[in-house]
């Protein structure tokens, strides 16, 4: 699946958790940028964090 999304921009609304947050980690393994939008900054940035390590 990897490179699926390379070019794509994804927007995920409650990407801090839960479903939200396997959706970021999946659209970030597919090759997306992707925007995550949370009420809660640190579980966000966690979540962000995760994108960054899952690439590695």
């Amino acid at each position: 699946m990897a490179g699926e999304f390379d070019g794509k921009v994804a927007i995920v609304t409650g990407g801090s958790s839960g479903i939200g947050k396997a959706t970021v980690i999946a659209f970030g393994k597919a090759g997306a940028k992707v925007v995550v939008a949370a009420r809660r900054d640190s579980e966000g940035e966690e979540t962000v964090n995760l994108i960054d390590l899952s690439l590695i």
